[in-house]
């Protein structure tokens, strides 16, 4: 992702090459510098993106926190608007494999030792450690090692309206 960075912080260089080249050629390229503004302004939204996620996964929550899902989310929202669909697709795909991650850790209701071989297939996909949240998917599977085999039941709701309908 240094890329976004380094395109984000290169706005005033940019435009200035590009008035530089429109002054001593005579061309004016509105249409262009538009498009590069606003990926410019793209790009540094897929900065502070990445940033927070960045410094949310680097607390390791063992709660999922919305700043990552909703992060993953922006990323690929901005980038497919930027560049398109093909040219997103890694990023695509770490956003899906984020929401996999996420399924496996929130689900309550199966065994934890079925959720620890959930994500042990999940570990097994391909460059799996280069994801952005790696280190997170990790944290989250030695909470799951460390919690109840069983999920907990739910305490039956014992109301007062309940009991007096039963008698």
């Amino acid at each position: 992702m240094a890329s976004f960075a380094s395109l984000a912080g290169a706005s005033s260089p940019r435009s200035s090459s590009l008035q530089e080249v429109e002054t001593a050629h005579g061309v004016v390229a509105p249409a262009y510098r538009a498009w590069l503004e606003n990926l410019i302004r793209g790009a540094a939204e897929l900065t502070v993106q990445m940033r927070a996620m960045r410094q949310t996964i680097e607390k390791m929550p063992d709660v999922p926190p919305d700043t990552v899902r909703d992060a993953h989310h922006k990323i690929v929202d901005i980038s497919v608007k930027q560049v398109g669909e093909l040219t997103a697709a890694k990023l695509i795909q770490w956003r899906d494999t984020y929401e996999k991650f996420l399924a496996v850790f929130t689900d309550t209701r199966v065994r934890r030792s079925a959720r620890l071989e959930r994500f042990s297939e999940l570990f097994r996909a391909m460059f799996i450690d280069r994801h952005p949240a790696y280190s997170l998917y990790r944290h989250w599977y030695t909470v799951t090692e460390n919690a109840p085999e069983f999920p907990r039941r739910r305490p039956v709701s014992r109301c007062r309206l309940c009991a007096m309908k039963r008698t």
